[in-house]
């Protein structure tokens, strides 16, 4: 059990760490019309 919450905080670690920065460089990269695209890039 001690094994998944240590997932757990990596997990949420990396998502912390790279998806959100990642994902408000893109958001500011693309007009606001293509924000979907951002989404779909990030996610990549």
């Amino acid at each position: 059990m001690f094994d998944n919450y240590l997932f757990m905080y990596r997990a949420s670690a990396v998502f912390v760490g790279v998806y959100e920065p990642t994902k408000q460089k893109l958001l500011e990269m693309f007009p606001e019309n293509l924000s979907a695209l951002a989404h779909f890039f990030e996610g990549l």
